[in-house]
């Protein structure tokens, strides 16, 4: 025996929102991909050395941040959390 229920592309569109969301979803998202593959860093911009790096990163330390960074014994750099009272 034959169904007779129309098949679902008739009975309502509904159910093609999600998929119209995901297929937007997936174009930005390939979108921000290509131009991420496509941008080049600035020319003028160049590496800094290790010992620069951790004395900037030192200076912006700030006692009453509630992670502090500190430098470690065996790694290059540590964050302390203070505990919230």
């Amino acid at each position: 025996m034959l169904s007779t229920t129309a098949p679902l592309i008739e009975q309502s569109l509904w159910w093609l929102i999600p998929y119209a969301v995901l297929i937007l979803f997936m174009v930005y998202a390939m979108m921000e991909c290509t131009v991420t593959l496509l941008q080049r860093p600035p020319a003028n911009r160049k590496p800094v050395a290790g010992t620069e790096l951790r004395r900037r990163l030192l200076a912006l330390n700030k006692p009453d941040h509630p992670h502090p960074l500190g430098v470690g014994q065996d790694c290059e750099g540590i964050g302390k959390i203070k505990p919230q009272v």
